[in-house]
């Protein structure tokens, strides 16, 4: 079992999970676990391995790997290895290992 945090507040999510906060909808799996509001930015801190992590308007961490890909439109991006590819809008990368592309419209990049 693998844990995710948005804005403090604590998720279990399975390992492998794929994660998202879209609108201000918490989503593990495709389901709906949560909703944090539309209107602010979202801080999302994952503590294990995931599949993906998407979010329109936040920063992502994650401690454990990525299987695939994570993507945020505006907010910084931290994880460890990431087996897809990396996108952010707005906002820096600092990532291990990408198994695809690394891209940011605006920000800096940092990986290995």
């Amino acid at each position: 079992m693998s844990r995710m945090q948005v804005n403090g507040v604590d998720y279990d999510i399975p390992d492998g999970a794929s994660v998202s906060v879209v609108n201000g909808v918490v989503l593990v799996n495709g389901s709906r676990t949560a909703s944090v509001g539309s209107n602010r930015p979202v801080e999302i801190n994952v503590y294990g391995n995931v599949e993906a992590v998407n979010a329109d308007n936040g920063s992502v961490t994650v401690a454990g790997k990525v299987g695939g890909d994570v993507r945020t439109e505006t907010g910084s991006v931290k994880c460890g290895d990431v087996a897809g590819s990396v996108k952010v809008g707005t906002g820096s990368v600092k990532c291990g290992a990408v198994g695809g592309s690394v891209g940011t419209t605006t920000g800096s990049i940092m990986r290995g």
